[in-house]
């Protein structure tokens, strides 16, 4: 990729953040943000506070999916290019607070702090891991936390360590690591089938910023995957689903499960190209933006 290329390409991802970042998902993440982040550092040596900017937010994608360990690692490359950047010393800090090194965690957060000494924010995480340290409370992530371990494999990208561990589980919550790391793989097939497995278990759902990373564009726009959703709706806890910003604002009445079943609806009717019941929709809805303008 050209220079000017690359410059606007760390810019677009510093200024737009982490959820714009997740957002693309991991074919994304793995073809285009990491090479051209590692690229940059060879061609835009100028560029040294945006290059940061983007192992930060690479950080914060690890830490979106549950994996700390490897957030950290991420925080560090943010820090190696740039030692002024407090907020890489703060997330640290919170990571090693959620592993339990509640020590560790504090220093990390002291050096936030002696780098930007009137951030509120970071005062107020020094003082919650000083309460964790004293109270000798248990850290979100323990140790022989058999999840936080598989998140940290597809982290690493160690996809079919994950699939061997998986592959034969009637759980919920591994059947969600397989099909991410089959997601990961690009073998969509095999992504779906797994998602019919966890419908036909009578559990409920938690939807993770995890799910949607791992999932391919091409699994995201079919409606098998939708059809799925649609009917696990009743059995879907509070979780990260996609919304509709119109559809929330000017339909504040509708239930949560309502606005998944339309959401459900509307990718359905749109990945099939289905013009009249989206007619319908936009009938019915004529203030939800997605779908107000179908002709």
């Amino acid at each position: 990729m050209t220079k000017s290329k690359l410059i606007a390409f760390i810019n677009e991802v510093s200024e737009n953040g982490v959820s714009y970042a997740h957002g693309k998902g991991f074919e994304w993440f793995k073809d285009k943000l990491i090479p051209y982040i590692k690229e940059s550092e060879q061609k835009t040596p100028n560029h040294d506070s945006k290059i940061a900017d983007c192992w930060y937010i690479v950080g914060d994608i690890y830490d979106f999916n549950n994996a700390p360990s490897k957030a950290i690692e991420s925080y560090l490359k943010a820090i190696k290019i740039d030692p002024g950047i407090a907020s890489a010393y703060r997330e640290i800090g919170n990571m090693q607070e959620q592993m339990g090194e509640y020590s560790n965690a504090i220093q990390s957060i002291e050096k936030a702090i002696e780098l930007e000494p009137t951030d509120e924010n970071t005062i107020a995480d020094l003082k919650s891991i000083q309460k964790s340290l004293e109270g000798n409370e248990d850290p979100l992530y323990k140790k022989d936390d058999e999840n936080w371990k598989i998140s940290e494999l597809l982290a690493n990208e160690n996809f079919d360590k994950v699939i061997e561990k998986t592959k034969n589980s009637n759980q919920v919550v591994e059947l969600k690591h397989l099909a991410r790391a089959y997601g990961g793989l690009g073998l969509d097939d095999n992504y779906i089938e797994t998602w019919r497995k966890i419908k036909v278990l009578d559990s409920d759902i938690e939807i993770e910023y995890a799910d949607w990373f791992y999932m391919t564009d091409k699994t995201y726009e079919s409606e098998h995957i939708w059809n799925i959703f649609k009917l696990l709706n009743s059995r879907i806890k509070p979780s990260i689903f996609i919304q509709s910003d119109s559809l929330n604002k000017n339909y504040i009445d509708l239930t949560d499960s309502k606005k998944r079943e339309l959401m459900c609806d509307y990718q359905i009717y749109d990945c099939t190209n289905n013009q009249n019941e989206l007619k319908k929709l936009s009938l019915q809805y004529p203030k939800w933006d997605e779908v107000s303008s179908v002709k």
